[in-house]
């Protein structure tokens, strides 16, 4: 289904813009799990907050990055995921270290 107003070609390139978004995400991901011995199935929660990182990321800036940066760490340390490894994720990819 296509989004209102868009054409045909202009949906194939968002599709194509956010799947160069995903990759490059994955990639700088990688290192950064792979340190803390984090692979297989572990890896996808913590894909899946480096996705909502990066939107942020494209979303807000500074001080406002910061403080929406914190909550989602926060939100996903209460899904069980480890606090230090979602703020090295969040130094590695945005290069923000929320205080929270």
């Amino acid at each position: 289904m296509l989004r209102k107003g868009s054409t045909v070609a202009e949906q194939a390139e968002l599709q194509k813009q956010g799947s160069e978004i995903a990759s490059a995400i994955a990639r700088r991901l990688k290192p950064v799990l792979e340190a803390r011995n984090i692979t297989g199935r572990a890896f996808i929660p913590y894909y899946s907050f480096a996705q909502k990182l990066g939107k942020l990321s494209r979303t807000y800036a500074d001080k406002s990055l910061q403080m929406a940066t914190a909550d989602l760490v926060d939100l996903y340390e209460a899904r069980s995921l480890d606090r230090d490894t979602l703020l090295a994720i969040c130094a590695s990819l945005i290069d923000v270290r929320p205080q929270s």
